[in-house]
């Protein structure tokens, strides 16, 4: 089995959006290993088979395990950044095939945000539907009087999207 990994320095790229460029490929490579691994050939091979097509597709072989496209998505995304077995979630943030371990494969943040007491900062950032993005927010040492504070604030372009940000 070929394994197409991202470059370092690529961007983050939608897993349904297809411009046919590498990146496109290591994607969906990567997530079908990942479905491979946890939920077995017989339901990738399903999948693929599927007369139904896009989400509706998965949907169909996760349902039965309790699980929907959206939350393998999820899964999958925190696996592309942890990549190791933890004690919260077992094998689930893992790739089990030996040429993506963490020592071959795993996803860096975007950016790293080093916070400091009374620090305040603005960025500004997108992403597409179904894509990942990572970032790190590194919490500056404090005394025992002071009780830390990180405030995001996420904004969506229409009022009917609905999106996950999952934290570690």
């Amino acid at each position: 089995v070929a394994i197409i990994v991202i470059p370092p320095d690529s961007t983050p790229d939608s897993l349904l959006e297809w411009s046919n460029d590498a990146s496109d490929f290591a994607s969906a490579n990567l997530f079908m290993h990942y479905i491979a691994d946890h939920y077995g050939q017989n339901t990738l091979k399903g999948i693929l088979s599927s007369p139904n097509r896009g989400a509706d597709a998965f949907n169909q072989f996760f349902a039965p395990e309790g699980k929907s496209f959206s939350s393998v998505f999820t899964d999958w995304t925190i696996a592309n950044y942890i990549n190791n077995i933890t004690p919260e979630g077992g094998d689930l943030y893992t790739y089990k095939n030996p040429a993506l371990f963490y020592g071959n494969f795993h996803v860096s943040p975007r950016a790293t945000f080093n916070l400091a007491p009374g620090q305040s900062s603005a960025s500004t950032f997108s992403v597409q539907d179904w894509q990942a993005d990572y970032y790190k927010f590194q919490p500056a040492v404090l005394g025992p009087s002071v009780t830390p504070i990180l405030r995001l604030e996420f904004r969506r372009e229409a009022s009917d999207v609905r999106f996950v940000v999952p934290y570690i």
